[in-house]
């Protein structure tokens, strides 16, 4: 299992390298304004998400965008 992990892990690295290179641009191809933060949560639910990104391709960033979204909207 440790394999997956280190391939969600390198996945994970290319796509901040992405968000990095678009600058301002925001996931959407839009002009949103991206903005870095740093989080500690419980281990698992860090687990849960790491097996989210595996099962469904949607990155971490993507699914704590898409929640916050849902919850603050």
């Amino acid at each position: 299992m440790s394999n997956a992990f280190m391939a969600s892990a390198e996945k994970s690295k290319r796509e901040q390298e992405k968000i990095r290179n678009r600058g301002n641009r925001g996931s959407a191809g839009g002009n949103e304004e991206l903005k870095a933060i740093s989080i500690r949560i419980p281990a698992d639910l860090h687990h849960k998400a790491s097996l989210h990104r595996l099962e469904t391709g949607e990155s971490t960033t993507q699914l704590i965008i898409r929640l916050l979204k849902k919850e603050l909207n």
